[in-house]
């Protein structure tokens, strides 16, 4: 049995209510869309960041380093891929 409510049933719904009901449905579908161009932003933000910070072999030894902005040799992962990692931002 479903509980009553204070919502006008189907037959009652009138136009204008029926426009208010669309445009909330408008503008939510246009908030998930903000949000979805926003999180794809930063997945591409992060995936330069890591760019700038990938690995690579630095002498014959093998011994794994990250370059910092100033061009020195950091052990890897250096602290900017660890910070990623720690926080899920993996490569997919």
């Amino acid at each position: 049995m479903t509980q009553p409510t204070d919502r006008p049933g189907i037959d009652h719904l009138t136009s204008d209510m029926l426009d208010q009901l669309y445009a909330e449905c408008d503008a939510a579908q246009g908030d998930r869309d903000g949000w979805r161009e926003r999180a794809l932003g930063y997945r591409l933000a992060t995936e330069r960041v890591r760019a700038l910070h990938s690995r690579w072999e630095y002498d014959a030894n093998s011994c794994s380093v990250c370059v910092d902005c100033y061009g020195s040799p950091l052990p890897y992962p250096c602290a900017t891929v660890a910070a990623l990692d720690q926080h899920g931002q993996t490569p997919a």
